[in-house]
């Protein structure tokens, strides 16, 4: 026989459910995407890397995203990108939804996009303040999603489509959606090789031997074709 919970009990449970990993992703990643909506609005380079990557959650597929323009960003705007990417790729609901009005104001952003080829990227040449532990992770993170891009499951093909984004999103960018296809365990090395693209502040084929064979042969291997905004190549 069943009964209620006692208040001890039950306040428990709520502690738990408040504490678990997940209830502190979505807590972290809406407080980052109110601090990320206004930067959005604004006309400077960061400012339409912020609008694009908040498009790219709304709507992946219409509005991808180059992976290597999040290196305009400074560190906490970056931080809070990843934050939103880590809400977003299990969602309690839709990006738009945390948001006042939320289908107005992204489709207002939807209006002044710009294909990640149009946006002119300053990438900054120092690398002040970077993570060697970031960039080692990043590394072995990048090896490992090389080899599981090899294989030929659906996961394999996003994670495909992803690694090819970092090597050269202007022409293959990317729909962060499709993090909700992939293990949670692949989404964290996905992350981590963002980090990587982020910290090294050069091209993501520069961190493996003979990176550009690689990153081609999985556009090959793939058939992935260059994104163009009148086609459907993206999807």
């Amino acid at each position: 026989m069943m009964t209620d919970p006692g208040p001890e009990q039950a306040s428990a449970n709520i502690r738990e459910q408040l504490e678990s990993p997940y209830t502190r992703i979505r807590y972290a990643g809406e407080k980052a995407l109110h601090r990320l909506l206004p930067i959005a609005q604004g006309d400077g380079i960061q400012n339409q890397v912020v609008r694009s990557l908040l498009l790219g959650c709304y709507n992946g597929q219409d509005f991808p995203i180059d992976p290597a323009s999040l290196r305009v960003l400074n560190r906490s705007m970056m931080e809070d990108c990843i934050a939103l990417l880590l809400m977003d790729s299990a969602p309690a609901m839709e990006v738009h939804q945390y948001v006042e009005n939320g289908s107005s104001v992204f489709n207002g952003m939807a209006e002044r996009w710009q294909p990640p080829s149009r946006i002119q990227m300053q990438i900054p040449t120092s690398e002040d303040e970077t993570s060697e532990v970031l960039r080692t992770l990043g590394k072995k993170s990048l090896q490992h999603l090389i080899a599981v891009a090899q294989g030929f499951s659906g996961q394999c093909r996003h994670i495909a489509r992803f690694l090819v984004a970092c090597y050269d999103g202007c022409r293959y960018p990317f729909d962060p959606t499709r993090f909700r296809c992939i293990d949670h365990d692949l989404f964290l090395e996905c992350i981590a090789v963002i980090r990587l693209l982020y910290e090294t502040r050069h091209g993501i084929d520069k961190n493996i031997l003979e990176g550009a064979s690689v990153f081609n042969r999985l556009i090959q291997d793939w058939s992935i074709e260059p994104y163009s905004a009148d086609s459907e190549a993206v999807r």
